[in-house]
């Protein structure tokens, strides 16, 4: 491209764009297989309605139940009076002579039928029995969006630093200085993040730390044109303290949504890290041709500013639709809490005694014999190595 010249240099770069957007559009397609070939084996998104066949009422006292269906809706015509258990329950309610109801359970345990009317009295429901969509898969793509977000906020200084050297005098050594200002922030806020989100509760500090690293991204072109390199350092390694708890907040998030692996039901946990892991390449892959077409139509400041703002949209969406727990979430049917909150464990808080801590010492939280164990020491080597390459 040396000796083509400028013309050449062009042709680079329209070819870099085009091999940018298909690489996204790649790994976005890639992400909706994976998703859609997810419902194979992890069966999230519809699970079958309770049964209410009439085999599986009883009734006492000489009456008798027709099922007209078996759709769980049907009608059942009951003559004769007496008493309705079902197995589940173990609750009953009286019948008059000729009543007919409908055949769903929970109507059935509302109250006694109307004589002849054909609608048991039904208490307004707090909860859906059943819903299409569970709430613990809506909970897994706000974490992947979360992910997705967080990831284009701290990469969209690289992408727009050629763009920055234009207008801003920035040598080399400066321009490295400026992409280590994040990762000098994360260091310092990694470790308590999970002692917050237990004390505080996971979205509470994930609502916190994204809407924070939104306003840090918006903010960056004011402070540079107030402080210059300095003031936008300052902002980056802000952003980056503010986005440390994300990583470890996300597993304690995912730990009160998604049950592990069981006899009979898949390990949906795994499916949820899998959803985090592809926030962060969809996020990395997207914002490369995003903010490179913000900023050579709009400027690098205003570059900034729409992933700042479109991030703060996000917050929003989050804010709506989260929460730390099953029984904190809004949308969730009673069947799927009930689920979860059989199949999903408790945290149990633990208790340090005199003597504890006396023969097991800690670091920074972890027990010592943990800290000098090699296998710990071997991932987190790996970590680096990996991270190295990747940033």
């Amino acid at each position: 491209f040396y000796l083509v010249g400028t013309k050449g240099t062009e042709i680079f770069s329209m070819v870099r764009r085009i091999g940018y957007t298909v690489v996204s559009v790649t790994a976005c397609l890639s992400s909706v297989v994976f998703v859609t070939g997810s419902k194979a084996t992890l069966p999230l998104l519809r699970q079958p309605r309770a049964d209410h066949r009439a085999s599986a009422l009883s009734l006492r006292g000489g009456a008798t139940m027709f099922d007209e269906a078996s759709a769980g809706l049907s009608s059942l015509a009951v003559r004769g009076g007496g008493s309705l258990t079902t197995p589940t329950s173990r609750r009953s309610v009286d019948i008059p002579t000729g009543a007919a109801m409908a055949a769903d359970t929970e109507s059935l345990l509302t109250g006694a039928a109307r004589g002849g009317s054909g609608a048991p009295a039904r208490p307004p429901r707090v909860r859906r029995a059943t819903s299409r969509i569970k709430a613990r898969v809506v909970m897994c793509y706000l974490l992947c969006g979360s992910r997705l977000f967080q990831q284009s906020m701290r990469n969209t200084l690289t992408n727009v630093l050629i763009y920055m050297a234009r207008d801003l005098e920035i040598s080399t050594s400066a321009k490295g200085s400026l992409l280590a200002a994040i990762a000098t922030g994360y260091f310092f806020t990694q470790i308590p993040g999970g002692a917050l989100a237990d004390a505080w509760g996971a979205k509470n500090v994930m609502t916190g730390a994204l809407a924070l690293s939104a306003l840090c991204c918006a903010a960056v072109p004011m402070a540079g044109d107030a402080h210059g390199l300095a003031g936008i350092w300052g902002v980056m390694c802000l952003m980056g303290a503010v986005q440390g708890p994300l990583f470890p907040t996300s597993s304690v998030f995912l730990s009160r949504w998604m049950p592990s692996a069981g006899p009979g039901r898949p390990d949906e946990r795994a499916w949820g890290t899998s959803m985090l892991d592809i926030g962060i390449s969809i996020g990395s892959l997207l914002i490369i041709p995003v903010v490179t077409t913000i900023a050579e139509n709009m400027g690098w400041r205003n570059t900034f500013k729409c992933v700042g703002a479109a991030s703060g949209v996000f917050v929003a969406l989050w804010m709506v639709l989260a929460a730390s727990e099953p029984k904190d979430c809004w949308f969730i049917s009673q069947e799927e809490l009930d689920y979860l909150e059989e199949h999903i464990a408790k945290p149990t808080p633990k208790t340090t005694t005199a003597t504890d801590k006396s023969t097991d010492p800690s670091v920074i939280g972890m027990p010592f014999a943990m800290a000098r164990h090699p296998g710990l020491w071997a991932v987190f080597v790996c970590h680096i190595a990996f991270n190295f390459g990747a940033y």
